[in-house]
């Protein structure tokens, strides 16, 4: 059985133990036939890249109770078949950075493209950088992205189910920065975080806090590896906790920021948090007036904490950066960029 067949069954078979809607093997196989196909094509010299998702069209408007920025799936005049040909010169005007292709079977169990699908490229690539804390997710069954040559990933919502790179099956990502060692050794690192938190309430535990600081620093050590993975150039990231020894420092440099940023932002989410529990399960509960004092401390916290999250923003970006071209990225055990060795 060939690499395309194995991933449709192990795709059929993870929709259906999670209770998804999942359109059978044979369909997800001529998914990804033509999906694979088109990442081995190019055009003007450049690899073909796209994204695509398998979904109803009937699920083509979002709910009027979602958030503004919610996707909306806007549909063809003339649906297309779906192969390599038409696909091929589509991409050509669907960025996977900003448009996902909508794909389902029409009347006579074809695939075909009757659609564009915006937003949700867009404010995943944000999430991704730390310039927001939400994102709505993916629509549809499950997703297909052409990532370069003879490489796909197939994801569902957020998350990576499998992939497909140069004919290798790769059928489960290991989340090491949330379980195993590698989680326990960030946690070790958020401890010695904890008195940057200024939270100034008495009442919050120093195990919240350290909870808080832990889940923060992995997702931002995740932002930097993704923009490091961005770049394709390969680097990495060392942790040490003694930078000066064995190690040659091409490029000796402090910064400092992200470990202050982190901190900043739990504060103000504690902040925030507290405050917010007060407006929304007391005062507005009980269908009582808002002080102008509450209301005030309430804005300015939140334009603080937005503040917080460009900051982080900025950061995972200028850490990231200096990865390129297949550089290290030295930090020591209070997450400060020592150095860059290329």
């Amino acid at each position: 059985m060939d690499q395309i067949s194995v991933l449709a069954q192990l795709l059929d078979k993870k929709l259906s133990s999670a209770n998804h809607d999942s359109p059978g093997p044979g369909i997800i196989g001529d998914f990804l036939q033509v999906m694979y196909v088109t990442s081995m094509k190019r055009e003007e010299e450049e690899p073909l890249k796209c994204s695509a998702v398998y979904l109803d069209p009937k699920h083509k408007q979002s709910a009027p109770q979602l958030p503004e920025d919610c996707w909306q799936a806007f549909p063809l005049a003339d649906p297309v078949p779906f192969d390599t040909r038409n696909l091929a010169k589509l991409t050509q005007a669907a960025d996977p950075g900003a448009v996902i292709l909508a794909v389902y079977p029409d009347s006579a169990g074809k695939l075909s493209i009757w659609g564009l699908i915006d937003q949700v490229a867009v404010h995943s690539q944000r999430l991704a950088a730390w310039e927001t804390w939400r994102a709505e997710g993916v629509p549809g069954s499950f997703q297909v992205t052409v990532n370069g040559v003879a490489d796909i990933t197939v994801s569902r919502d957020l998350g990576i189910l499998a992939a497909l790179k140069q004919d290798v099956l790769v059928e489960r990502y290991d989340d090491v920065l949330h379980v195993g060692p590698v989680c326990d050794y960030m946690r070790e690192l958020a401890s010695l975080q904890v008195g940057r938190v200024r939270c100034g309430a008495d009442e919050v535990p120093e195990y919240f806090v350290r909870q808080n600081l832990a889940r923060h620093l992995q997702n931002a050590l995740c932002r930097v590896l993704l923009n490091i993975q961005k770049y394709k150039h390969g680097g990495a990231l060392l942790i040490a906790g003694d930078t000066g020894a064995n190690l040659n420092v091409k490029h000796g440099l402090t910064y400092d920021r992200l470990p202050e940023a982190v901190a900043a932002f739990v504060e103000q989410c504690i902040v925030e948090g507290d405050i917010g529990h007060y407006v929304y399960d007391h005062l507005l509960h009980d269908k009582q007036p808002i002080p102008c004092d509450v209301f005030r401390t309430f804005v300015r916290n939140d334009f603080r904490l937005r503040d917080c999250m460009s900051e982080m923003a900025g950061c995972v970006r200028f850490i990231g950066s200096l990865s390129r071209v297949d550089g290290l990225i030295l930090m020591d055990r209070g997450l400060v960029v020592r150095g860059v060795r290329r």
